[in-house]
């Protein structure tokens, strides 16, 4: 995990914010990325998320639809944007369960990546969106 404090290298195409609280998917989405160059900046709360998103390095979010819906939905997501110094901020939803689809497609996501979801799928859309 990269403290919100410290400074994100781009990679490829910039940083990622990942916004989820599971360890083991963390560790996993950021050696994943971190092997195609990116840096991952991992956070877990709504104010840890919006300090992040400030930052001009992070060029895509990933977000666990599953904290979306404890932290404020729409709403949240619309906070996300107006925060970030980029015109464009790209924010993939990573859904949990099958049924996370209909909630999440009603929103304002790029794309969304069901879990499990392979190694592939993942890099596909980092880089796709990181460009």
């Amino acid at each position: 995990m990269v403290p919100p404090g410290d400074e994100i290298q781009p990679g490829m195409g910039g940083g990622v914010l990942l916004i989820e609280d599971r360890p083991a998917l963390i560790a996993s989405v950021t050696a994943c990325l971190g092997a195609r160059g990116y840096r991952t900046l991992t956070v877990s709360s709504f104010d840890q998320a919006v300090h992040g998103v400030q930052r001009p390095e992070v060029a895509l979010v990933l977000l666990n639809f599953r904290l979306l819906q404890q932290i404020g939905g729409k709403d949240f997501l619309d906070s996300l944007r107006a925060e970030s110094p980029r015109r464009r901020l790209p924010i993939i939803a990573l859904l949990d369960q099958a049924a996370d689809w209909q909630a999440a497609s009603m929103l304002d996501f790029e794309d969304y990546l069901p879990d499990p979801f392979s190694v592939e799928d993942l890099t596909h859309l980092v880089d796709e969106n990181c460009r």
